[in-house]
């Protein structure tokens, strides 16, 4: 199965929000009114006036070719022309206006989609890992979990109206790339004494107060999966903090009770639930197969040069044998309608039968499963055309970034713009970026975090500074992150700040620094725990100020901005394709 079902529910939720929306349109409900039934179905205003995006929710960032394509005609029908990958592994469509609102979320339901729990005070959608079912460190598939909870919290009425939003996660090995120890709760895959179950975690969050989660229980049996997180939501919805939304998330509520208080309450009414009965999750299952990888195929040996340094950057050899998976970086998260279209149609071609083809990742980028050989062959010239980050170093497309104040009302600086810049000053630098493959650079417009910047080995937050009191743009700066299991903890703060202007040359001069000292390290962690914290601080010093207006401009714009940086201004136009 390559979707989860839209239990019916969903459906007797929108004929009421359609009643709203008549309400709105005819001048009987105002915006603040209307806003409680938009958003719990995805439907944000931007900050073009007039405008919406629509957010789409998915199980884990799977999506079908046929799903893909029904997006890309929405966005050229309705949208900007572009399908957009969040860093939650979701989609949206941007600058929809009001009166097509209701259109695409009726064609997203045709297409077995909702946005229904996709924004708000809301269950939102499932993380997952995009290697889900292929990946060869994965105790077993997480995939049908993700589904069958999705459908399940989706018919669920009390999963609407939480004080907060409620986010979950699962990951298929203590690699943890769902990032299930960071999130509202979390699943881990393991396997004991021969059943199949997860390692569970709670309370976790990344906004402002960030946290990581505490360990639940050692061992869940899959089936309780549902159970087990619908007493923790039931709990949150009683218990959690609905005069403060600032201190509305899971996470308080658990440091405000102590993490044994809250336990108790949750296996309290775990208990309760599990005596109503139909709490068992019904998981499909998937078959099993893992094989020795070889470490590089007989088959590259006949490749063009260009193809097999594509492959050794962007393909993963699969567990099942014979089979690959391919990342396909997006310059931003973006993908064009029609390159959208013809990657659908290469899919058809190269793989005409296959399933589970299409994920979308937190890192903002596209993954391919389930290809052969050939199949890569034929994918390989649609990865080119669909990003020129295709065709350079993995680290570049490595780069993650929010929006910022592009669309968010929140966001302070312009962090799509500052990527642009640092891809260019890695790109002329001389250096080997293919040496630094793997490293996490990642930015967010303000400190709430959806760059995902505490989860970076390089991270930066937006601020605002001020020279003699003209405000300029400046990142605070955050390294270190670990997110293995066992070893998970958030990048710490470096100590001070970089201007915007002076972004590209940071972090130019901390990769410098790095790959002097990579081999003699086991991970930029570990720098950062050893000498790499002085040494950061240090550049981020040289790096934080910045000269007076009257004798430079420059560093008071942010990236792709045509006016002084300014809390209230809107950027003149959009950051540039890379």
């Amino acid at each position: 199965m390559d979707a989860y079902v839209i239990p019916r529910e969903v459906d007797e939720d929108f004929l009421v929000f359609m009643e709203r929306y008549a309400d709105f349109l005819a001048g009987r409900l105002d915006s603040a009114a209307f806003r409680p039934h938009r958003v719990p179905f995805g439907v944000y205003e931007q900050r073009k006036p007039g405008t919406y995006m629509v957010r789409v929710k998915l199980a884990g960032g799977q999506i079908n070719p046929e799903q893909l394509a029904a997006l890309a005609n929405l966005a050229k029908a309705y949208g900007d022309g572009r399908v957009h990958v969040t860093t939650r592994g979701g989609a949206q469509i941007h600058y929809v206006s009001i009166e097509n609102i209701p259109t695409v979320l009726l064609a997203l339901h045709d297409t077995s989609l909702t946005g229904r729990g996709s924004g708000g005070d809301t269950v939102r959608g499932i993380i997952g890992d995009p290697l889900a079912g292929v990946a060869s460190d994965e105790a077993f598939d997480v995939t049908p979990h993700m589904q069958a909870l999705t459908a399940r919290m989706l018919a669920a009425r009390n999963s609407y109206g939480l004080p907060r939003k409620f986010k979950i996660a699962m990951s298929g090995s203590s690699a943890d790339r769902g990032g299930a120890i960071c999130a509202d709760v979390g699943f881990v895959a393991k396997i004991q004494d021969g059943q199949r179950g997860f390692c569970t975690y709670v309370g976790g969050g990344m906004g402002i107060r960030f946290r990581l989660g505490d360990k639940f229980s050692d061992f869940l049996p899959e089936n309780e999966v549902f159970l087990f997180t619908q007493a923790v939501k039931e709990v949150f919805g009683e218990r959690g903090n609905r005069k403060n939304r600032l201190a509305a998330r899971l996470r308080f509520l658990v440091e405000e009770l102590g993490f044994p208080a809250f336990q108790a309450l949750v296996q309290e009414r775990i208990e309760s639930l599990r005596a109503e009965g139909g709490w068992e999750l019904e998981i499909a299952p998937t078959p099993e197969e893992k094989t020795a990888l070889a470490p590089e195929p007989s088959f590259l040996e006949d490749w063009p040069l260009a193809e097999r340094l594509w492959f050794r950057r962007f393909v993963l050899p699969q567990k099942q044998a014979g089979l690959y998976a391919v990342r396909i970086p997006l310059t931003l998260g973006d993908l064009a309608v029609a390159d959208a279209h013809a990657l659908v149609a290469a899919l058809r071609l190269a793989v005409p039968e296959g399933r589970d083809l299409l994920r979308l990742a937190s890192d903002q980028n596209l993954y391919l499963r389930g290809l052969s050989a050939e199949a890569l062959r034929l994918i390989y010239p649609v990865a080119q055309q669909i990003s020129p980050l295709a065709a350079k170093s993995a680290l570049l497309g490595d780069i993650v970034a929010c929006t910022g104040a592009l669309t968010c009302g929140l966001g302070i600086t312009v962090p799509r713009g500052a990527v642009g810049e640092i891809e260019k000053a890695l790109e002329t630098s001389g250096l080997d970026l293919d040496a630094l493959q793997g490293l996490r650079i990642r930015l967010s417009g303000c400190p709430n975090n959806c760059g995902g910047h505490i989860q970076a080995d390089l991270g930066f937050f937006g601020k605002v500074s001020h020279q003699n009191g003209v405000p300029y743009p400046a990142y605070k700066v955050f390294a270190g992150a670990r997110t293995r299991q066992g070893e998970a903890r958030f990048a710490r703060p470096m100590g001070g700040e970089v201007a915007a202007f002076h972004l590209p040359a940071f972090v130019l001069s901390v990769l410098q620094a790095w790959l002097a000292l990579k081999d003699s390290r086991a991970s930029f962690a570990d720098w950062v725990d050893g000498d790499g914290e002085a040494v950061i601080v240090d550049l981020a010093k040289k790096h934080a100020t910045v000269p007076d207006f009257a004798d430079n401009p420059k560093p008071y714009f942010d990236f792709s901005c045509d006016e002084p940086f300014s809390l209230k201004r809107l950027p003149a136009k959009p950051a540039p394709a890379r």
